[in-house]
């Protein structure tokens, strides 16, 4: 039900966004930025993607809707309380971030924002840079040749569109992360 009253909303003329300093999020009592980051894009990492789903076998990712593994980084993130999210997803650009916590569902409260509307990587790098509170981080995306440059950066857990979080070896390098 909250995913499709958040799918519903018309999106709002002003963002709500919280690329500066920590003092965005402390004003909304949230988690401030320090600590532990996770820059998560939503299509491939968090529900396939249909690209991907008309080349692959149908049947590897039927019933996997919208935000369907979902629970998946939820469960991985649970124990780990000092663990927040920045959406980097396109996502960012059509919704607020009030939008896009209420996605999240139950891994909303832990969103302390979203990039700026940059290139994929450049905008993550402005975000830290605006953060410098941050002690680690991991980006999980797909398709690094076009938005990452090479070498690619260690940080980044590239997910298989169609198994998104829900891939053993994503879920490995998470919690391998993780368990730091």
């Amino acid at each position: 039900m909250v995913l499709r009253t958040a799918l519903a909303t018309p999106r709002h003329a002003a963002r709500t966004t919280a690329w500066g300093s920590g003092s965005a999020w402390r004003s909304h009592g949230l988690p401030g930025p320090a600590g532990r980051v996770i820059f998560l894009n939503f299509d491939g990492v968090l529900h396939p993607t249909s690209i991907e789903v008309e080349q692959e076998r149908m049947e590897t990712v039927i019933g996997v809707g919208l935000f369907g593994w979902l629970p998946v980084l939820d469960d991985a993130l649970r124990p780990h309380p000092d663990v927040n999210v920045v959406v980097h997803s396109p996502w960012r650009r059509t919704r607020c971030d009030e939008e896009l916590r209420l996605l999240l569902g139950s891994l909303g409260s832990r969103m302390v924002g979203s990039t700026p509307p940059d290139s994929c990587f450049e905008g993550i790098r402005n975000w830290l840079h605006s953060n410098p509170g941050v002690v680690s981080h991991r980006i999980l995306d797909l398709d690094p040749p076009r938005k990452y440059p090479r070498p690619l950066p260690p940080e980044l857990i590239v997910c298989n569109p169609t198994q998104g979080v829900a891939a053993s070896d994503v879920l490995g390098a998470l919690r391998t992360w993780l368990a730091r």
